[in-house]
């Protein structure tokens, strides 16, 4: 009994690691777009929250990919070394299109809560329809294997006890 409750809280507790945070991700971590959408979101969250741009991006850079916050980071200390918002426009990389979303609400003036809500409502909606597309394929693709690895096997096991059984019949 006693074994039976250690290797059970060994596979509840094996994917946990004490060094990375517990979020779970939807989607695989080689799409960089999951990655945006939880740093627009985060972002939001901030912004909400009443902290500056510069500073919701780079607290929420700790959260995402490690890549993706290497480059936010970066670009974050480039920001305040100039101390303009001009230089995320200038940005390159996966979150080039949310930092000159960001710095085009902050010259004109428009709410910036607004702009990256609609970015991540955006690259949510991307991400969705990427993952349909994906899912609608996927039926099409089982076809291979189960033309070439179930399908011969279920046909000799079904028609070959009765070829036999003919075979046995007929005496050859």
């Amino acid at each position: 009994m006693s074994t039976v409750l250690a290797v059970m809280a060994v596979l509840v507790a094996a994917p946990w690691r004490p060094g990375r945070p517990r979020m779970g991700r939807r989607f695989s971590p080689a799409d960089p777009s999951a990655d945006l959408v939880l740093l627009a979101d985060l972002v939001g969250l901030g912004l909400l929250a009443g902290m500056p741009f510069p500073s919701a991006l780079a607290a929420s850079a700790r959260h995402v990919d490690p890549a993706l916050g290497r480059v936010i980071t970066q670009v974050v200390r480039a920001a305040r070394l100039d101390g303009s918002t001009v230089t995320f426009a200038a940005a390159e990389g996966p979150p080039a299109r949310l930092l000159a979303l960001a710095a085009r609400a902050a010259i004109t003036g428009a709410p910036l809560v607004a702009a990256v809500a609609a970015f991540a409502d955006e690259a949510r909606s991307a991400a969705r329809s990427r993952h349909l597309g994906d899912a609608r394929r996927l039926s099409v693709r089982l076809l291979f294997p189960l033309a070439l690895l179930i399908l011969p096997g279920f046909v000799l096991l079904v028609a070959g006890p009765v070829v036999l059984d003919s075979l046995a019949r007929l005496d050859l």
